[in-house]
């Protein structure tokens, strides 16, 4: 998965929407809140790190 990761942020993502796009997508199967995808993640739950999952996952 760093991999991946690494290569989102090529393409423009940051660190924490490249993470919360892995989780949701690759672990979560599409579908999770924004709490689960934190958790799975290792993205901060709160302030700003919930924007980076929305902006991830339009």
């Amino acid at each position: 998965m760093p991999e991946m990761i690494e290569s989102l942020k090529k393409h423009g993502f940051t660190e924490y929407e490249a993470k919360a796009y892995v989780a949701l997508v690759g672990g979560l199967g599409g579908m999770a809140t924004a709490r689960e995808i934190c958790e799975v993640s290792g993205v901060p739950p709160g302030g700003a790190d919930i924007h980076c999952v929305k902006s991830a996952c339009r």
